[in-house]
């Protein structure tokens, strides 16, 4: 059987590369983007531009007509419209 001990006085260790604040798509700018536009984030704040993308989406009928990919290379997201 498994042993397992648990232990108390353990600091919590603080999180590394999150940002404390979420990216939101509000913060973006989808709305200004033609097709073949795109935009770069740093990685450590980028993380999260796919659930930005997700949410900017959902956010009106309209917006679902629109289409983005996003890719990394060189240390930040990049994030394009394609259709």
């Amino acid at each position: 059987m498994l042993q397992v001990i648990v232990q108390s006085g353990i600091p919590l260790p603080a999180k590394i590369g999150k940002r404390e604040k979420k990216l939101c798509y509000k913060d973006l700018p989808f709305d200004k983007m033609e097709v073949n536009d795109s935009f770069a984030l740093p990685l450590d704040i980028g993380q999260g531009v796919g659930t930005a993308i997700g949410s900017y989406r959902y956010s009106s009928r309209e917006n679902t007509k629109k289409q983005f990919v996003t890719r990394t290379e060189n240390g930040e997201i990049r994030v394009w419209r394609v259709e």
